[in-house]
């Protein structure tokens, strides 16, 4: 199984599941992936927690976001020759 952060995860038959529950997320269900490496990602991703102290989210939620925040900073960081402009890269 792949995780792609502290909620979802992606099974070795690759349905997409909420880690917490099993549950696989409906197909008909738009989703939004950030990419680390996407240089506007961190951005969004802080405009997102500002949102999230506005309103009644769990902590556990608020904690998935900054720990997503505290990962892609690390990773543009290490990373930074695999840092790209959105929509200039091809993977």
């Amino acid at each position: 199984m792949r995780k792609i952060d502290s909620k979802y995860s992606i099974t070795e038959d690759g349905k997409l599941i909420n880690s917490e529950n099993g549950k696989e997320l409906p197909q008909d269900e738009p989703l939004f992936l950030f990419r680390a490496k996407d240089m506007l990602a961190t951005v969004a991703l802080q405009h997102y927690a500002l949102a999230c102290t506005d309103a009644d989210i769990p902590d556990e939620h608020f904690i998935g976001v900054a720990t997503a925040l505290k990962e892609f900073g690390k990773f543009a960081i290490e990373h930074a020759d695999r840092m790209t402009i959105p929509g200039k890269a091809t993977t």
